[in-house]
């Protein structure tokens, strides 16, 4: 084996442990957090449990609020593949599958219980119909509302403006101001796409964190 190669290899070993450490301080960082998201009651301590997921390695912007427990799932460190814009509400209980990029746009209100999802499985044969992982991105635009208990699938992009009704999955993109609702969801109805007069980029919510987070 040419010198160069032994010391590629050895630099690789040398790197291993270290990559290994960091991989599960990240995971540490996140079991942790989630923790303190048990600990606390609902609704309390909203800002706090958004300082406690940056501390984790999750992007969140300024003013996003969490509300109660929530679940990351994922790869190790795939914490990294969750980003939240500004001004988000995200309510208890809320699930994020991790293996792609989830990305959140700002001012999107989440319901009690919603389930994004960016992994998956191609279908397989009749031995074992969940084949090799399909995992894809899904990217939700500015001022969506989530409805509780939806679900939103791998690969899906959800326009600025559109609400997801309470239980709805989501499997195709959803246009920009539309409602959608059912299983599989489907278009019920177009919203208006102007801004109401007064609106408040960042609403007040009873917590003593606001405004520190």
């Amino acid at each position: 084996m040419p010198k160069s190669e032994i010391q590629s290899k050895s630099q690789q070993d040398h790197l291993a442990p270290a990559s290994v450490t960091m991989l599960l301080w990240a995971d540490m960082r996140l079991h942790l957090a989630l923790l303190l998201f048990r600990i606390l009651p609902p609704l309390r301590g909203v800002g706090l449990r958004t300082r406690a997921l940056r501390a984790a390695g999750v992007e969140i912007g300024h003013g996003t609020l969490i509300g109660g427990s929530m679940r990351i799932e994922g790869p190790p460190a795939s914490q990294q593949n969750l980003r939240i814009g500004a001004g988000c509400w995200i309510n208890c209980g809320c699930v994020f599958h991790t293996p792609a990029l989830i990305t959140i746009g700002d001012r999107v209100q989440f319901g009690p219980d919603v389930m994004v999802l960016s992994g998956s499985h191609d279908i397989g044969p009749r031995e074992c119909r969940a084949g090799a992982n399909a995992d894809e991105p899904v990217w939700i635009g500015n001022g969506c509302w989530l409805g509780a208990r939806s679900v939103i699938l791998p690969g899906v992009r959800i326009g600025d403006g559109a609400i997801v009704a309470a239980g709805a999955v989501v499997t195709q993109d959803v246009p920009p101001d539309c409602l959608v609702a059912g299983v599989p969801a489907r278009v019920v109805r177009q919203l208006p796409p102007a801004p109401a007069a007064g609106f408040t980029e960042h609403p007040p919510f009873p917590d003593e964190n606001v405004g520190r987070s």
